[in-house]
């Protein structure tokens, strides 16, 4: 099998030159796989879909930097009251989350 052409799977033989193998739903029992270049394309979709909260997360973390930059002409992310208030409240889950562990 040559690495630019798909992989079919039918229920009836067809040969590689067919022009029905390369068009979506034309036949009932003719399903296809994508070829290397939508994989690569799938991949990078996959790969964004799986990080999306993180990619998110990024993305509130730049906003409130910049927000914070240009109003306050501080840093948001290592600002000391954040860093205090991020510590106080993230005790609580971390005591209950220690707590059931016993």
């Amino acid at each position: 099998m040559l690495r630019n052409e798909p992989f079919v799977l039918n229920d009836h033989s067809a040969s590689r030159s067919d022009p029905e193998l390369h068009t979506a739903g034309q036949g009932a029992g003719n399903t296809q796989l994508p070829i290397p270049g939508d994989m690569e394309q799938a991949g990078w979709v996959a790969w964004v879909a799986a990080l999306r909260a993180w990619i998110f997360l990024a993305l509130l973390l730049v906003i409130f930097e910049s927000w914070a930059r240009y109003i306050y002409h501080a840093s948001f992310i290592l600002n000391p009251f954040n860093i205090q208030s991020i510590a106080v409240f993230t005790v609580s889950p971390l005591l209950l989350a220690l707590g059931q562990t016993f």
